[in-house]
């Protein structure tokens, strides 16, 4: 189990001139200190020097350490947030905030964020006050670190669940490559009634590309069609997930069909249908698509580049890639990996 280096943050912090970040006195008995606190991006030093103001104004309460720990979350400097968090679990425990759910659930959220998962789990297993968000966020947070077994073990402890947990459930699996069991589990969850959203649908469609399960894909396209799914409206990354899904399973008309009836288009999509189109053997109908982006305003990624590219090679034009490939810097972009060419 990782230690907690408690001494050296408290050692750190405790030397912080406090009138070195907010002019506001004690006098305000919080409530502008609060609301500074609820600020984002700050530095996590000076929201621990905002707390000590706030606790030498007026006890904390619950209220004081959920601000504490999100603005910590948001922290730009992550290296001195992982040293504040602990510190701040501290405070919330010794003040007894921890019976509150909601200061559990910051703390696990900061915790996951920093990927510091054993004193997530620590906080899980200590008898903190928990409720189902608690146990969802460690689900999906050993899913995001790759942690596969942990996240199936916490999912079934789980004394309740919602859609939240197999949607977690069905992410990590996903993540690891497990794309059967995902859809296993999907179909587990539509037994238990819940009705799926935007969430799990995506990582369903991830799963049958991989899969080249089109069927199923079209499955999900039509429940997307006909239920009414909330979020579904201008939500680009299911329709990027139908087109990347579509494309991997040579279906290119209904990719393209998917593709020209989304309003609110963003690079990522471009690139799908640019990937899908070259890697299809419509190497031509993707350059084509490439050349229109730029007219439509959109500033190409790295992958857009790879996928032109690709285009190139499939379609024979080497002309055409070197000018594209000398084009690359020209939108500041530096060549490496897969644009990088050989020395």
């Amino acid at each position: 189990m990782a230690r907690w280096p408690l001494a050296a943050a408290r050692s750190r912090f405790r030397r912080l001139p406090v009138a070195a970040f907010f002019s506001t006195g004690p006098s305000s008995h919080g409530c502008p200190l609060h609301a500074e606190l609820a600020r984002r991006g700050v530095p996590a030093v000076a929201s621990l020097a905002l707390y000590s103001r706030i606790r030498a104004a007026t006890p904390p309460i619950a209220f004081t350490f959920s601000l504490l720990l999100a603005a910590l979350a948001s922290s730009p400097s992550a290296g001195c947030t992982v040293l504040a968090a602990p510190v701040a679990h501290a405070q919330a425990l010794k003040c007894g905030a921890l019976a509150h759910p909601v200061v559990t659930n910051s703390l696990l959220k900061l915790y996951c964020a920093l990927g510091l998962l054993p004193f997530a789990r620590r906080v899980l297993d200590s008898g903190a006050a928990l409720d189902v968000a608690s146990w969802n966020t460690m689900v999906s947070g050993y899913g995001k670190s790759g942690d596969l077994a942990a996240a199936q073990e916490v999912f079934g402890r789980m004394p309740e669940r919602n859609l939240v947990s197999w949607s977690a459930m069905v992410d990590a699996l996903v993540r690891a490559g497990e794309f059967v069991e995902a859809l296993w589990v999907f179909d587990r969850m539509m037994f238990e009634g819940l009705k799926p959203d935007v969430v799990v649908l995506v990582s369903v469609l991830k799963a049958c590309a991989h899969l080249g399960a089109v069927e199923r894909g079209r499955w999900v396209h039509r429940y997307l069609e006909t239920e009414g799914v909330a979020g579904r409206q201008r939500n680009v990354m299911v329709e990027t997930a139908l087109v990347d899904m579509y494309c991997k399973c040579g279906c290119m008309e209904e990719a393209w069909s998917v593709f020209d009836s989304v309003h609110c288009l963003d690079v990522v999509l471009w690139n799908s249908m640019i990937g899908g189109l070259a890697v299809n053997g419509h190497g031509e109908r993707a350059l084509e698509l490439f050349r229109m982006m730029f007219e439509k305003g959109f500033r190409p990624n790295q992958s857009t580049f790879v996928a032109a590219l690709c285009a190139c090679t499939h379609t024979g034009l080497v002309d055409e890639g070197r000018h594209i490939f000398q084009s690359i810097r020209r939108h500041g972009i530096e060549p490496e990996g897969a644009l990088r060419l050989p020395s």
